[in-house]
């Protein structure tokens, strides 16, 4: 086969890939043969399999080579029966119990001379070890592993059934999911496993989804853009530099940059100013978001006024309480009351699954929710927080799942909806990591006619962070956060206020037919001791097609 040089340098084996050109079980024992005389079966098997599933990862779906590989690959359990795969395997131990027998050994497989130390082979399928013992001296090759050679684990495994006519595209997208949990680069196998974690809910990666041939959302997208903060600099200014805080009073020069900057605008107008009328023209093409005096002053406060305290003396860093109770929790709440009494902040929320009843299965840092007509609660935003975590928040998968638990409420127990008006809903999910925050929003793609729905996830819509070195970025940045959540965050959230209170003139049977059965028990949190989960822990999925079932 003509691989790429890429390719070539992730095989373990890459002799053998070069002298075949269609791969198959039996030729690869052939090959390892010739440097290893006496084989371990499980191991071998399992070592070809990897082969294939990278070569996978570095061709493209249709090309020529990525063909022949998954060709290989689905024929390989038939190859691992054949009579020809179990002739060179009773010839393999034939060959191993004749140089245990040359090494002195009696019986050959248990017993062992003081001078032919002994230890055991790999464990079985069932996870216990074998009463199989080799001498190190006859046959070292069966138990010395080389250092460039893979770790293989397929201790750890799960079947997960996919409907697969949910979606056109859904099956390649699982062949893409199945192919990069194995790939070599940690970053991406961590990404197909938290992507096949949110697919147990029915969620697919928005830019992975895209690759598949989905020609996505453009034009929805660019909605995600928002408005320039605009503020009242006389009044903000008034409040800051009556304050008995000498903090404080720095803010007021750092507002007067940002507005020369074009960073944020001033509301306050003097129409004999040149300033005034070079901002006029080029708020032309801008829009604003009009913050009140009050919300300003609260979440600029907040963060001029944040001590991130150690919690453990020095040397530790700020705990997550401390993070959420003295800066978050007055930015967050400050900016749904101080906006709209319809949005009514929640910190410590519980979700009810099904599964766990009144006892709540999973619990939300922060919740922005929104209520009917009979005073039942739907939240349209949700924050999970974190501190000191890694680039994956531990908290991810637990808030998508979350996230469409309450999507299935929304579009279930919400007026009667058109199929454009059900895939113009957007439910937005914040991942705190002490001072920063990251967003994404969580969509349904739903046809009417195949009665399906799926969720589509898209990551990191927008992300900052509002506790630098520089407090003009910090005040530019907490504005501008207060503007997204009222400008983008609100607006879906005043679409959902308007679904849920919609009289009910019609029952739409079709739409709650293809809401998906979610999981009815929730997501626990990842554990963050390490960046990567280890290779012992992780779980390797098959995918199923429902209709085989």
């Amino acid at each position: 086969m003509r691989l790429n040089q890429g390719c070539i340098q992730t095989l373990t084996y890459p002799d053998y890939w070069k002298e075949i050109s269609d791969p198959d079980l039996e030729s690869f024992l052939d090959h390892r043969k010739k440097s290893t005389p006496i084989l371990e079966k499980d191991r071998e098997h399992s070592r070809y399999k990897t082969e294939l599933e990278k070569i996978l990862v570095h061709y493209d779906l249709g090309t020529r080579v990525y063909d022949k590989a998954k060709k290989a690959l689905n024929k390989m359990e038939l190859e691992m029966i054949s009579e020809n795969v179990n002739r060179f395997w009773e010839m393999n131990e034939e060959r191993k119990n004749m140089v245990l027998k040359e090494s002195g050994s009696d019986e050959g497989l248990v017993g062992t001379s003081q001078s032919s130390q002994s230890k055991p082979i790999a464990p079985s399928r069932s996870g216990k070890s074998r009463e199989v013992y080799e001498p190190e001296l006859a046959a070292p090759s069966v138990t010395i592993k080389k250092k460039d050679e893979p770790i293989e684990n397929n201790s750890l495994t799960e079947e997960l059934v996919v409907d697969y006519d949910i979606h056109p595209n859904l099956k390649a997208y699982c062949e893409i999911l199945k192919t990069l949990q194995n790939h070599h680069v940690e970053e991406d196998s961590q990404s197909a496993r938290r992507f096949i974690k949110m697919l147990k809910w029915f969620c697919v990666d928005y830019e992975l989804f895209l690759t598949t041939g989905w020609t996505g959302w453009e034009e929805r997208l660019q909605q995600n853009s928002f408005p320039t903060p605009q503020i009242s600099l006389r009044l903000v200014s008034a409040l800051f530099l009556n304050h008995t805080n000498d903090k404080l009073h720095s803010v007021v020069p750092i507002l007067k940059t940002l507005i020369t900057k074009g960073k944020i605008f001033n509301s306050d107008v003097n129409y004999l100013s040149f300033e005034t009328i070079r901002m006029f023209f080029g708020k032309s093409k801008k829009k604003c978001n009009e913050i009140d005096t009050l919300t300003v002053a609260s979440v600029i406060s907040a963060v001029v006024l944040y001590v991130p305290t150690p919690c453990r003396g020095l040397g530790s860093e700020p705990s997550e309480n401390h993070v959420k109770a003295e800066l978050w929790a007055k930015i967050i709440s400050n900016t749904f009351t101080l906006y709209n009494s319809k949005f009514v902040p929640v910190w410590e929320f519980h979700h009810l699954f099904p599964g766990h009843g009144k006892c709540g299965s999973s619990r939300s840092d922060f919740i922005a929710i929104v209520f009917n007509q009979t005073n039942i609660q739907f939240p349209f935003f949700l924050i999970e927080i974190e501190q000191n975590g890694f680039e994956v928040h531990k908290d991810e998968i637990v808030a998508v799942s979350e996230a469409a638990h309450e999507f299935n409420r929304i579009l279930s127990l919400g007026g009667y909806q058109s199929d454009d008006e059900v895939n113009q809903t957007r439910f937005h999910i914040g991942l705190i990591n002490g001072t920063s925050i990251q967003f994404s929003t969580l969509e349904p793609l739903y046809d009417k006619q195949s009665s399906k729905l799926v969720y589509i996830h898209t990551r990191n819509t927008f992300s900052l962070n509002i506790k630098t070195n520089s407090l003009e970025v910090d005040v530019e940045s907490v504005l501008k956060l207060v503007s997204y959540l009222r400008e983008v965050v609100c607006r879906d959230g005043a679409w959902i206020e308007n679904m849920i209170n919609r009289p009910a003139t019609k029952f739409s049977i079709k739409l709650k037919a293809a809401l998906p059965s979610l999981p009815t028990k929730a997501v626990q949190s990842r554990p963050f001791e390490t960046k990567f989960t280890p290779i012992s822990k992780r779980v390797k999925y098959d995918f199923l097609d429902e209709d085989d079932e």
